[in-house]
């Protein structure tokens, strides 16, 4: 902590040291720091106040609630920003996780603590917002958490008003806008899935959602501003991983993560999947087809899929990307009316089906996923 000349508190974080100087970034902004104000260790590394109340809550950045630091007091203590050095521990996905996603749960079904790429463009930021919406409505978690960084009041405003009194009560909200410091912009996601250690380790199933990891890379880049370390360019690495690997499946619990990055396909993108166990990729194109959720099936994939899946389904999925994607190798034929029923067996086979198949993407925002009736409805697509 630093203490202003007006006596406030800012936190910081220690990053390095220079002689005997402490190189620090202040997560709650620089404003009224000086060279020669007084500084106080805390004793612990910064942590979050866990415990029960974080269910239905909206906290900021920083893992207050708005009302306060010291309005409700956690059972316990998670540190935000894990240390090195922990144990070495292996897993293995073994429990099939419900996304509340018909074309996820069908066509590429996720494991209970997979790490998820959501991927979308820049110019629809709102599909984003909704498909997470729903994710948060209709998936099997127990407890919902949102580390929701540089998003606009807006878009955060519209996010809970569309969250269901029963989605509410079992989420718990991080949210750092636009406007925020870039220290609670950056601190936002650790705390987020700090919150969802601790119900991890109380045996919950956690959906952690991260909107958006551009954003918390831009928050990376402003607080490396702070001190002399050229070096810190970019989130690639060991930062990234870190935060990544702390989500995935234990003995008592589990967290499911989705990180949605918008915008071209970039040196962050690649990093994130190269860690992450499948990708959903949202597209402009399916949204212009009437399709929503908008996910390009031919261009997702979930690693964990296989082992959820029973030869019989394997081959309906195969049939129903065989249509699409001949579909999409030749809509400009078709819709100019020069590729028609007649030609040849394999167009009469796709044109049959690619109406069902379209249908059977479309999923209406008020319309939860359901196993039994998406495979019946599966096979009537490709038979």
């Amino acid at each position: 902590m630093a203490r202003t000349p007006d006596g406030n508190l800012v936190r910081c974080l220690v990053e390095g040291f220079e002689g005997f100087h402490i190189q620090m970034t202040a997560l709650d902004g620089p404003g009224g720091l000086a060279c020669g104000n007084p500084i106080y260790g805390t004793g612990r590394p910064i942590s979050l106040s866990a415990g029960p109340h974080l269910r239905g809550r909206l906290m900021d950045g920083m893992g207050c609630p708005p009302d306060g630091p010291t309005a409700v007091l956690g059972e316990s203590f998670y540190p935000t920003m894990q240390p090195q050095g922990q144990r070495l521990s292996l897993f293995s996905f073994k429990r099939r996780f419900q996304s509340g996603l018909r074309c996820v749960d069908t066509l590429m079904p996720l494991a209970a603590g997979q790490r998820v790429l959501l991927q979308s463009e820049a110019t629809s930021p709102g599909l984003t917002s909704k498909t997470l919406a729903m994710m948060a409505r209709y998936s099997s978690a127990s407890v919902i958490v949102f580390g929701l960084v540089g998003t606009t009041r807006r878009r955060l405003g519209d996010l809970l008003a569309s969250l269901e009194p029963d989605a509410r009560k079992k989420s718990s909200i991080f949210a750092a806008p636009s406007d925020r410091d870039a220290g609670e912009r950056y601190h936002c996601v650790y705390a987020a899935t700090a919150a969802a250690e601790y119900f991890r380790d109380q045996g919950e199933d956690v959906l952690l959602i991260v909107d958006c990891l551009r954003a918390w890379q831009e928050a990376y880049l402003e607080l490396s501003l702070q001190i002399p370390q050229p070096s810190r360019v970019s989130l690639e690495g060991v930062p990234l991983s870190r935060l990544v690997e702390r989500a995935g499946p234990r003995p008592q619990g589990s967290i499911t993560a989705v990180y949605s990055v918008r915008g071209p396909v970039g040196s962050l993108n690649r990093s994130l999947e190269e860690l992450a166990d499948g990708r959903i990729c949202l597209t402009g194109e399916m949204e212009g087809m009437g399709v929503y959720p908008p996910v390009d099936i031919l261009k997702s994939h979930s690693r964990a899929s296989q082992q959820f899946l029973s030869p019989r389904q394997l081959r309906m999925i195969s049939s129903f990307q065989w249509v699409m994607r001949y579909y999409q190798r030749n809509r400009q034929l078709i819709q100019v009316g020069a590729l028609f029923k007649g030609l040849s067996e394999h167009s009469d086979r796709a044109l049959d089906k690619v109406e069902r198949c379209w249908s059977f993407l479309r999923q209406g925002v008020n319309e939860p996923s359901c196993e039994e009736e998406d495979l019946r409805r599966l096979a009537q697509c490709i038979n």
